[in-house]
């Protein structure tokens, strides 16, 4: 009996064989998403099953295992892309990316050594120190000018006191700082303000010390700070002055009189009773008293005048006056104009020369001549003088009806003042 004619004697219909399905990737167990399939999910590594044939109302039980699972398909591998070779670089695109990293590294190692190198220069050539080894050469070379202008000079000295702080007269002075050492740089916290310390020495002799107040002001050179030295209004200038005084004390001295130091040509009043004050760098100064005047000497406590760093006070001067002979000369001429005006006297009481002749009576034809000639020895310009005189006189005194002839020596006084001129010439007053 044929196959078709058992199935057909069974009752039962033909398997119906089911059309090929697609196959899916097989679902995620651990993470499932979707319905789940009926029968659950195969175990992993579990082989798939095989196909069904469905009969006409029941599953074919002879021809397949009964099973609730249907077959899962096996998924298929992910497609991989392709790699797509590169395509090499064009030499000249190579060579300019070479050229802009060789660009690029020598420009980071230009900044790197441009850091530096200002940090160093600005340590070492555009430092405070600098400006202060500026100012101290300026003094060492006796360049006064250039000193002026580095620094500010103190409050105390006006415009007519700087007749020695000029190049031209500071050069010549002898005994000026030769050499000078920096020993010490503090900076304040900002770093705007710096106390550079210095020691000055004249041949290997150490001569004085100065701190020195500096401070920033602004730039040059576009990177560096520019420091100047601090004024005298300013509180950090502490004790960087190096200019001294020079006082010129013009004791008993009447008028004015002419004087040199360094060469310089210094004018002293002693009419004011004022003492001249200069201001001056260290140094030695010599002193010359120029005597021009006829009638008057100054003379000088000192030849030289010196300007130390390390003293107190400040140095002097002291000038006294001497007359000359023309002095004393001219003082006797009007003295013995005035005694011979006395002795033209027609009375008996010459009153210029306080002098008299005693009479009894009447008197007349008085004739009044010097027994000598006076001489002027001392005198005073600040206080009166005076001056004895002797006179031989002779008159006429009556007596009853005659006349008879007498003589007589008498004595009398000149009081005069002596007031020296502008000109240095004596001028005399008679009481």
């Amino acid at each position: 009996m044929t196959e078709n004619n058992q199935n057909q004697n069974s009752g039962q219909l033909p398997a119906i064989p089911l059309p090929n399905q697609p196959q899916s990737p097989a679902p995620n167990p651990t993470n499932p998403s979707g319905p789940i399939p009926v029968g659950g999910y195969q175990n992993p590594g579990a082989a798939p099953a095989a196909p069904q044939n469905y009969s006409q109302g029941n599953y074919a039980q002879n021809n397949y295992p009964q099973s609730n699972n249907y077959a899962q398909p096996t998924p298929e591998p992910y497609a991989q892309a392709v790699p797509v070779p590169r395509k090499p670089m064009d030499k000249k695109k190579k060579r300019k990316l070479i050229l802009i990293s060789s660009l690029i590294g020598f420009l980071v190692a230009a900044i790197i050594a441009g850091v530096v190198t200002i940090s160093y220069l600005s340590k070492h050539s555009f430092g405070p120190d600098k400006t202060v080894e500026a100012y101290l050469n300026a003094i060492v070379a006796g360049d006064a000018d250039q000193a002026k202008k580095m620094k500010p000079l103190p409050r105390w000295v006006g415009n007519q006191n700087q007749d020695l702080l000029t190049t031209k007269v500071y050069s010549k002075v002898k005994g000026r700082p030769t050499s000078f050492t920096i020993d010490d740089i503090k900076y304040s916290d900002d770093k705007d303000e710096a106390y550079v310390s210095a020691t000055l020495l004249k041949g290997d002799t150490k001569i004085g010390s100065r701190t020195f107040g500096v401070r920033a002001d602004g730039k040059e050179y576009v990177f560096f700070k520019k420091w100047r030295l601090a004024n005298g209004s300013e509180p950090m200038e502490a004790e960087s002055n190096l200019v001294g005084q020079i006082n010129l004390i013009p004791d008993g001295v009447e008028g004015n009189f002419k004087i040199k130091l360094a060469g310089a040509d210094i004018e002293v009043s002693g009419t004011t009773d004022k003492n001249r004050m200069l201001a001056a760098f260290p140094g030695e100064y010599p002193l010359e008293v120029i005597n021009d005047n006829k009638y008057q000497m100054i003379t000088s406590d000192q030849t030289t005048v010196k300007v130390d760093l390390d003293q107190s006070e400040a140095s002097f001067a002291t000038f006294k006056q001497e007359t000359t002979k023309a002095f004393t000369e001219a003082i006797q001429k009007v003295v013995q104009d005035k005694a011979m005006e006395c002795a033209k006297a027609v009375t008996g009481n010459n009153e210029t020369c306080h002098a008299s002749v005693f009479t009894w009576g009447e008197a007349r034809s008085f004739k009044w001549s010097l027994v000598e000639v006076p001489t002027v020895e001392d005198f005073d310009t600040k206080y009166g003088n005076s001056l004895r005189l002797r006179f031989h006189v002779t008159y006429e005194s009556k007596s009853g009806d005659n006349w008879e002839a007498k003589q007589e020596d008498v004595s009398g006084t000149l009081y005069y003042n002596i007031k020296v001129k502008e000109d240095g010439s004596p001028e005399v007053t008679f009481e």
